[in-house]
């Protein structure tokens, strides 16, 4: 008979319930990952709001530290008891993208990666089948907080969002100062940014945005964004009207009006990063886009966890502000609930083995 552990299951919007599930059985070739903490990501938050890009009896979670529980006796450089974060990814293989060497753009990827299509950390146990150290398992030194470790993965997003975007002396502006936001402030900091402009319509938010290296912030809910952006960095008129001379703008929240924001505090030419999934459509004029031509980017790599890694062990990011609340699993609802409302914390982590 096959073992069971407890799993938060996404059941549809609003349901996130504890159920037995199968354990997941270790291959010659896999890793079975037995969970200690897993956190909500925005993501997963616009899933619980309104199912998006999920499908109801999946168990979710990518954020998350673990310790080898099961080694394949074909997986080198991992030993039971290893502290890891690991992440499998797949192709389908037969789609056109596939078929055309698009791998990136496989029809069926979300179907193959943990805490979408391949179970994830919010089962007390996880597998990734055909485990390579450094590639989709990374070891997590000792000496790093396990609550710290749990973010390493939103820290990896950061940290990709700013390589290659951000270059020294940069005037940096991050929309939304959630997770992701204060993770992007921390690596564009770390990458030399002159001059970095925090914009939220959180107080607690924009003070956490201080901690984690933000030079100025704007709350949005009071202030107009452009003309704040104007009286930090001085006014800006380009040929087709008023603008900030911001030279990137990360938008990390999603919300609409936060993309106009984001285009309208770029100098012309400027970088827009895109970073966070709209629940709904984004109505934006396209004519003061096309003559300000700034250049959008959407990086998504997974690259840069090890650079993470290696920060967290030096001290160099700013970690305990952003963990706000540890809630058991059998509170997996109010986890949620929690991490939904930006004035009552900023992550809210879930212990997968405690009740």
């Amino acid at each position: 008979m096959a073992e069971t552990m407890k799993a938060i299951v996404y059941e549809g919007p609003g349901e996130m319930i504890v159920e037995d599930v199968e354990k997941p059985m270790c291959g010659p070739d896999d890793l079975v990952i037995k969970t200690k903490y897993t956190s909500i990501c925005g993501g997963e938050l616009h899933t619980y709001r309104c199912g998006y890009g999920q499908e109801p009896g999946r168990i979710l979670g990518h954020e998350y530290v673990g310790y080898a529980d099961e080694v394949g006796e074909n997986v080198e450089g991992i030993e039971v008891g290893d502290r890891v974060w690991g992440m499998e990814v797949g192709v389908c293989g037969e789609c056109w993208y596939c078929q055309n060497g698009d791998y990136a753009n496989c029809s069926s990827i979300l179907d193959h990666v943990t805490g979408n299509g391949v179970p994830g950390g919010y089962g007390q146990y996880l597998r990734i089948r055909n485990a390579k150290l450094g590639e989709n398992v990374h070891k997590v030194p000792m000496d790093i907080p396990e609550v710290h470790a749990t973010l390493i993965e939103p820290f990896g997003v950061g940290a990709d969002e700013v390589a290659g975007n951000v270059q020294p002396g940069d005037k940096v502006v991050v929309i939304g100062c959630g997770m992701i936001g204060n993770a992007i402030i921390q690596f564009a900091k770390l990458a030399g940014a002159g001059s970095i402009t925090a914009v939220d319509v959180s107080e607690p938010r924009l003070e956490i945005a201080l901690q984690c290296g933000a030079d100025h912030t704007i709350n949005s809910a009071k202030e107009d964004v452009l003309e704040a952006i104007q009286k930090i960095y001085g006014p800006n008129r380009w040929f087709y009207g008023e603008s900030g001379r911001c030279d990137v703008a990360f938008e990390t929240a999603g919300v609409g009006d936060t993309l106009k924001n984001a285009i309208d505090c770029v100098k012309g030419g400027g970088k827009v990063v895109l970073v966070a999934p709209s629940e709904r459509d984004v109505n934006i004029n396209l004519a003061p886009v096309i003559n300000k031509q700034p250049q959008f980017v959407i990086p998504v790599s997974g690259n840069h966890i090890k650079d993470v890694i290696d920060a967290m062990e030096k001290g160099e990011l700013v970690i305990d502000p952003l963990i706000t609340d540890i809630l058991p699993y059998t509170k997996a609802a109010e986890a949620f609930e929690m991490q939904a409302n930006p004035e009552k914390g900023m992550k809210t982590l879930i212990q997968m083995d405690a009740e």
